[in-house]
């Protein structure tokens, strides 16, 4: 039972947990294209390190692998990539920090999530 002023979390139709789908990124959206280089790829770790990083600016930042897409501000999403060693990942940001938040996320990427 909610308490006056709260909301449903879960749309109304939706099973609890389903990925409600994101509206498209607004235009003009930046960028840009990395390599996992770490060991142990797109991992626990490394996903909450990417959450941390893109929650800084004051930007969206889409990370997809292939057609995939997730937030990059939600480390369960970002597991769902299953993104291993070698793969390539897209990144697209969009916002007033956009370019910020793209070379921050870089970074990690580049540092192998300061792993190796």
């Amino acid at each position: 039972m909610r308490r006056h002023g709260e909301s449903s979390a879960v749309q109304q139709g939706s099973p609890a947990g389903c990925f409600a789908s994101k509206p498209p990124m607004p235009e003009p959206a930046l960028k840009r294209t990395v390599t996992v280089a770490n060991r142990a790829g797109l991992h626990l770790r490394a996903a909450v390190m990417i959450v941390t990083e893109a929650r800084n600016f004051d930007a969206r930042v889409v990370i997809a692998r292939g057609q995939q897409e997730v937030e990059a501000t939600d480390a369960l999403q970002l597991m769902t990539l299953g993104a291993d060693r070698g793969e390539q990942l897209s990144l697209e940001g969009s916002g007033a920090e956009a370019l910020a938040a793209l070379d921050a996320l870089e970074q990690l990427f580049l540092r192998k999530f300061d792993e190796d």
